[in-house]
């Protein structure tokens, strides 16, 4: 929570049953992101109701399978967003 109040983007998974190949393609996308100076977390979160859950402040993108340009689409248009309560230009 404390990185959407800041402009963060959350990328979470829900996969009961193992995901391996979706955990580790969504790692190496935030990984790049973060490399580039993004704020991105990545965590596990059982019961969204969906494999894939991107969570900025106010925002909300749930879906089934891994899309690479959704994904980027959701953190370029979100992260560091002025909406955000504790947002700060970045230094």
């Amino acid at each position: 929570m404390h990185n959407l109040e800041h402009g963060g983007i959350g990328v979470h998974y829900d996969c009961p049953d193992g995901c391996t190949d979706l955990v580790s393609q969504l790692a190496a996308l935030v990984s790049g992101a973060v490399d580039r100076g993004l704020k991105v977390i990545m965590s596990p979160y059982p019961g969204t109701g969906s494999s894939i859950a991107l969570t900025a402040w106010t925002y909300l993108d749930k879906f089934e399978q891994f899309d690479k340009l959704r994904i980027n689409g959701f953190i370029d248009a979100h992260e560091s967003s002025p909406n955000a309560p504790e947002f700060s230009v970045p230094q």
